[in-house]
Parts: structure tokens; C-alpha cells; sequence
């Protein structure tokens, strides 16, 4: 089962006061994909982690807009000393190993083309 399914149900089940079960299924996401995808995150619909999302780790208090594609290892967190957290745009693509910070304005990720460049796209 792809993590992005799990966290639909962890997200269902939060909104309807049923936390216990919400932890459960965390515990269940880390246990299966090791990733951290908390149910009070706001995910998109339509958006996908690839390989079922190994590795992935999101903010507690991150919002990801729709039909967004997050590959395997991405980070998507604050910083030590900042209470701001990334706000994802709709469409938009993170690749393996980015890292998308929080704590001011744009946020930056590696280009997702054929070369390692530092190519910046904004979320």
C-alpha cells in the first residue's frame, strides 16, 4: 500500500476526532515506507509520492498543494530557530533527495532535468 493511501485514511480519521487510530496508521507509514507523513499535514488531493514514499518526511504543519509529484527521500520541514514552514504549490514536482525548508519567502529545491545543476524553481 502507497503511504499517500495510508495518509488519506491517518487524515480521515484525525478530522473525524479519532486520533488514536490517526497514530496508528503513523506508526504503520513509518514502520512500512520509513517516512514521516503526519495526519495534521494538509496534502492535495491528486498528489503522489513515488516509490510508494520511501523516505519521505513532511512537517506537522506543512501544506502541499494539489496534483503534486514527491519522489522517494525529499524533506519538507522547517528550520531550527524559524516557525515557518513550506507552503507547496499546486503541480509542482520535487525530486529524489530535495530538501524544501521553511523560514522566509520563496523556497528553493534542486531542477529536477538530467543534470545536477542548482537551477532554483519556486514552489
Amino acid at each position: 500500500m502507497n503511504a499517500i493511501k495510508l495518509y488519506r485514511v491517518e487524515r480521515w480519521l484525525y478530522l473525524h476526532k479519532m486520533a488514536i487510530g490517526a497514530k496508528m496508521i503513523r506508526a504503520l507509514i513509518y514502520l512500512l515506507h520509513n517516512s514521516f507523513i503526519p495526519y495534521t499535514a494538509d496534502i492535495g488531493e491528486g498528489t503522489t509520492f513515488g516509490y510508494k514514499g520511501i523516505g519521505v518526511v513532511v512537517h506537522s504543519n506543512a501544506v502541499i498543494g494539489k496534483n503534486c509529484l514527491i519522489s522517494q527521500n525529499v524533506t519538507i520541514g522547517g528550520r531550527e530557530g524559524h516557525k515557518n514552514v513550506p507552503v507547496i504549490g499546486d503541480n509542482v514536482k520535487l525530486c529524489a533527495g530535495s530538501m524544501v525548508l521553511g523560514g522566509g519567502g520563496s523556497r528553493k529545491q534542486r531542477s529536477c532535468g538530467s543534470q545536477r545543476s542548482s537551477a532554483s524553481r519556486y514552489a
